[in-house]
């Protein structure tokens, strides 16, 4: 037997899966922190909480598989239904949903994470300052030079992809005859999203 869908009944499926994806929202927690997702509801109800289809929360019971976790509390206020997670990893990221029964309200959590930086010479010499991290939205600083005695020399300006160009002459870099190359290179990065912690690695040239 083959079901059959009518063009009014299949606009309201297409009108809720539209809803459904509007009523996501986007919020960002960073490791090692608490992270509070807010549900508001109206009526003195039994809510719950899910991760991926996955219970954590049932009114204020934890569900005993994340029990011993400690990672999860309910936090009860009038007209919210509030889920704390503490202690923040990247596990810790995904889609969470407090519903009850014809009510539904997600949150897509993203988890910031602190840039790792590395500092790589390439083939032709120049230096690049590695940053892996979440979100990708990486702000370089000024690379600061030091002489091998940690005796501080001067600022240079690297591209905005975090490249030092040592083989460069051009007054904006700064790398004239004034100053030997050897040295302690140090660069330094601003990950926007996350908070403002910076990263100095240091290279023998």
């Amino acid at each position: 037997m083959v079901a059959s869908l009518g063009i009014k009944e299949i606009e309201d499926v297409e009108n809720e899966d539209q809803q459904t994806n509007n009523n996501i929202k986007e919020e960002f927690a960073t490791i090692g922190f608490t992270k509070v997702l807010k549900c508001p509801v109206s009526q003195d109800l039994q809510y719950k909480w899910e991760n991926d289809n996955d219970t954590i929360v049932i009114g204020e019971s934890i569900n005993p598989d994340l029990h011993n976790l400690n990672k999860f509390t309910i936090d009860r206020q009038p007209n919210e239904y509030n889920l704390n997670i503490s202690n923040i990893t990247t596990a810790g990221k995904g889609k969470y949903c407090c519903e009850q029964k014809m009510f539904r309200c997600c949150i897509q959590l993203h988890v910031k994470e602190v840039p790792e930086v590395s500092v790589i010479q390439l083939d032709n010499g120049s230096l690049l300052c590695s940053t892996v991290g979440f979100p990708d939205n990486i702000r370089y600083s000024m690379w600061e030079h030091k002489s091998p005695s940690g005796k501080h020399l001067r600022y240079l300006k690297g591209t905005q992809n975090g490249i030092l160009n040592l083989d460069t002459l051009d007054g904006n870099i700064g790398l004239d005859t004034t100053y030997s190359l050897d040295g302690m290179y140090i660069c330094q990065d601003i990950n926007h999203m996350a908070e403002e912690r910076r990263h100095t690695f240091r290279i023998w040239v």
